[in-house]
C-alpha cells in the first residue's frame, strides 16, 4: 500500500475528516486532500505526529516493510524469468534491482532473485557479463552475513565459484574457511581448491571422504524409501529399493555387515523367520571380522586411525543385540530356538565393561 492510501485508511479508521487532520498538524485541508491523492508527501518532520495522530508507526505510514512471504517472493520470481525472456536480461535485472531496493532487508528475496539472475546469466547470451557479475557478487556479498544458515552458505558458494572462474584462489579459500562444517559444499570446495593448487593428495582424500559420506547419505535414503513403500504396502517397490541398497553398500563397498539391512524390513514385515535369521547370522559373523575402509582404492588416502578402524564393526554388536532382544516387531523370533541361541551366543562372545568392547574368551 501507498504512503497515499494508508494516510486515508488509516485516517478514516479513526474517525478523522481531512480538516481535523489539517487542524491538528497545523497545515491546510488541501496539504491533506493533495498528501492523499498522491500528488504531494507530509513534510518529514510532520510524519512522527501524523503517525501518532493516525495511531500507527513509522514503517506502516511510509509502506516500509521488511520482508515478504515465501509465496509473494516465489512469484516475483516466476515473473522475473518471464520477464528475462520477453524482454532482455537487463530489464529483469533492473526490477530485480528495484524490488530489492524497496526490500533491502529481505533476505530470503535478495537471495532468490539474484540466484534467478545467476542462472540467466548462464542460460541466455548476454552482453558485459562480468559487470553484471560483480553486482551479484555485492549481493552475494550482503547476504553471506544473513541470520539463516542455508542462506549464507549459498551466497558463500556462489562467491566462491566466482572466485574460481577468475582464479582468485586465495580469496576462495577464505570463503571456503567460513563455510559451516555442515555444509554439503565445503568438502567439494576444498577438494576443487587443492586440484587447483596442484595439492593432489589433499584433493583425493577430500573426494573420498565426500564419496564416504554421499553413499551413506544414499543408503538411509534407499532405507527410508524402502520403510515407506512398505507402510504403503507397495511391496515390489519395496523390493526394487531393498535391492538397490544392497548393490549400493556392496558397489561402494560400505559396511559389509549393513548391506543387507533393508532386506531384513521387508522380511520382519513378511515375518519371514528364516530370512530374518539367516540376515541377523550372516551382519553378527562380518562384524567379528576386522573392517578397514581405507583398503579399497576408493578409500585409500583416508586417514583413520587403528581405533576408529578396530571399532567401525564391533561399536555395532551392542545396538544390535539390543535390537534382536527389545524391537516390538522382531516378538515374533524372541521364542525361536535358533534365534534365542545366536543372541545368546553373541552376547557371551563379546562384552563392553566400562563402556569398552572387548572379546571374552
Amino acid at each position: 500500500m501507498k504512503i497515499n492510501e494508508t494516510i486515508r485508511q488509516k485516517r478514516r479508521e479513526q474517525g478523522f475528516t481531512q480538516e481535523q487532520i489539517a487542524q491538528y498538524l497545523g497545515v491546510s485541508t488541501p496539504s491533506v486532500s493533495k498528501w492523499e491523492n498522491g500528488n504531494t508527501f507530509p513534510d518529514i518532520t510532520i510524519l512522527p505526529a501524523l503517525a501518532r495522530l493516525l495511531k500507527t508507526d513509522l514503517n506502516t505510514l511510509m509502506s516500509f516493510k521488511e520482508d515478504l512471504q515465501e509465496t509473494e517472493i516465489q512469484h516475483l520470481s516466476d515473473e522475473l524469468y518471464a520477464l528475462m525472456k520477453k524482454q532482455g536480461f537487463d530489464s529483469a535485472f533492473q526490477t530485480a534491482m528495484q524490488k530489492i531496493s524497496e526490500y533491502p532487508t529481505c533476505d530470503l528475496l535478495i537471495y532468490t532473485l539474484a540466484f534467478d539472475l545467476k542462472n540467466g546469466l548462464d542460460l541466455f547470451v548476454i552482453q558485459n557479463k562480468e559487470d553484471y557479475q560483480g553486482e551479484l557478487n555485492k549481493l552475494f556479498c550482503r547476504i553471506a552475513k544473513s541470520g539463516d544458515p542455508l542462506i549464507s552458505a549459498q551466497a558463500l558458494s556462489a562467491l566462491i565459484e566466482s572466485h574460481f572462474g577468475r582464479g582468485e584462489y586465495e580469496l576462495a579459500e577464505e570463503r571456503i574457511k567460513q563455510l559451516p562444517v555442515s555444509s554439503p559444499d565445503k568438502g567439494l570446495m576444498s577438494a576443487r581448491l587443492s586440484m587447483k593448487l596442484e595439492r593432489y593428495e589433499d584433493a583425493c582424500e577430500l573426494y573420498e571422504s565426500k564419496l564416504a559420506e554421499t553413499a551413506v547419505d544414499i543408503q538411509t535414503i534407499l532405507m527410508g524409501m524402502t520403510k515407506a513403500a512398505i507402510r504403503n504396502e507397495r511391496y515390489a517397490d519395496a523390493q526394487y529399493y531393498a535391492d538397490k541398497y544392497e548393490a549400493l553398500t556392496k558397489e561402494f563397498e560400505i559396511m559389509d555387515c549393513t548391506s543387507r539391512a533393508a532386506q531384513l524390513e521387508l522380511a520382519v514385515n513378511r515375518q519371514d523367520t528364516q530370512t530374518c535369521l539367516s540376515i541377523y547370522r550372516d551382519a553378527l559373523d562380518t562384524i567379528q571380522k576386522k573392517w578397514n575402509i581405507t583398503q579399497s582404492p576408493l578409500y585409500k588416502h583416508l586417514k583413520l586411525s587403528e581405533t576408529q578402524i578396530k571399532n567401525y564393526n564391533v561399536d555395532l554388536l551392542p545396538a544390535i543385540l539390543k535390537e534382536m532382544e527389545t524391537e516390538k516387531e522382531l516378538s515374533f523370533l524372541w521364542n525361536n530356538p535358533e534365534y534365542k541361541s545366536l543372541v545368546k551366543e553373541y552376547k557371551n562372545k563379546f562384552s563392553r565393561p566400562s563402556g569398552v568392547v572387548k572379546e571374552v574368551g
